[in-house]
């Protein structure tokens, strides 16, 4: 959407003076697969959710940075595997499990030469002592995109885009506080995976409903909102590993500023 949440902020307030209408292009979430998982939580078919985690892997040569002037520049682009590659996953993670109140990020530049980060990982803290991890890459191979989300009655899985939720015959809380046999066992589970006839990454989708909310005078599925909110987690990622020190949410507009201002300046990253 942008490269700062204060950028997107405006974005947002400009739309909202001049009555235009904003959107974000977030694909993931019309592929059918997404949508499944979003109404497999809503329904409660996992209950409570007490963890989750995401992988998103996708492999960049030098040649890719190399190619463009912009790529890999905190000047131009703002950010490496996060805010790039790894930004539709984290939309869509978030809109499945919810955004953290906190985070502890690590951000490297492992392998490639470029400013930004093309290694990045963090643990991120929800309501009610939750925890989750997030991996974003551009150095593993293979490939690999993945959400794990467990709750008390089960988990629901996507590893590369299939999707298997596993129903618990007993809830977590229950067996555990129940369970006598002296035994290192978990619940008993079944698992049913899902198969879907996919067309495309879910931009038709996704401009068609941009385009009915225009002629339409009406909200579009992906507002500027939900785009500011993929925008913050991405910002307090970066600047807690720049910092080296837990970020609350909403992240402080003024201190992400001036950390952009410095990593243009130095054109590195702290810890490199």
């Amino acid at each position: 959407m942008s490269v700062t949440p204060s950028e997107a902020d405006d974005m947002v307030e400009a739309a909202r003076r001049s009555g235009a209408t904003l959107g974000v292009l977030f694909n993931n979430r019309f592929r059918p697969e997404a949508i499944k998982m979003r109404e497999l939580i809503d329904q409660g078919a996992i209950g409570k959710i007490y963890r989750a985690t995401m992988t998103s892997a996708m492999f960049r040569t030098q040649d890719y940075y190399d190619r463009l002037d912009w790529r890999g520049t905190w000047q131009d682009e703002g950010g490496g595997a996060l805010i790039n590659q790894g930004i539709h996953a984290i939309d869509m993670f978030q809109w499945l499990a919810g955004m953290p109140q906190s985070v502890f990020g690590v951000v490297r530049t492992l392998k490639h030469t470029v400013e930004v980060e093309d290694y990045a990982s963090a643990i991120l803290e929800y309501e009610g002592g939750v925890l989750g991890t997030l991996h974003c890459d551009t150095v593993q191979a293979p490939n690999q995109q993945r959400i794990e989300i467990f709750g008390e009655n089960g988990a629901l899985i996507m590893d590369d885009w299939n999707v298997t939720l596993h129903r618990l015959k007993t809830p977590v809380q229950e067996f555990l506080e129940t369970d006598k046999t002296i035994k290192f066992i978990a619940p008993e589970s079944e698992a049913e995976t899902f198969k879907f006839e996919v067309v495309g990454g879910g931009h038709a989708p996704a401009i068609d409903d941009f385009a009915l909310a225009i002629l339409e005078g009406k909200e579009p599925a992906i507002t500027g909102e939900d785009g500011v909110r993929s925008q913050e987690l991405v910002a307090a990622i970066t600047l807690s590993g720049c910092r080296g020190e837990k970020v609350s949410l909403p992240v402080d507009r003024s201190e992400y500023d001036g950390l952009m201002e410095e990593l243009r300046r130095t054109r590195k990253l702290p810890s490199d």
